[in-house]
């Protein structure tokens, strides 16, 4: 008997998406590092005008990473046995 399930594409589909789940989170990572990192080195004075927006890019790129990051692990933690599934389809 024939299987009809197109399972190939459907590996290929989970393959796309952890991919894309990785770029994310680098992404997120790198994001998050940049925010720590701006806090702990205060490139600009707090006398000086450009200040704020200096606090601002900081804590944007922090919240930023932090979404990015749960935007990632959100799907995994919640679909873990069909997304990480190792290529077997589902």
């Amino acid at each position: 008997m024939r299987n009809v399930a197109p399972s190939n594409s459907l590996v290929r589909r989970a393959n796309q998406v952890k991919t894309l789940a990785l770029l994310v989170g680098a992404v997120g990572i790198f994001a998050t590092a940049l925010g720590v990192l701006l806090s702990v080195l205060p490139l600009v004075s707090v006398t000086t005008p450009a200040y704020s927006t200096y606090s601002f890019i900081n804590k944007f790129a922090f919240v930023l990473g932090i979404a990015l990051l749960s935007a990632v692990v959100h799907p995994f933690w919640e679909n873990g046995a069909i997304l990480l599934n190792r290529g077997n389809a589902v």
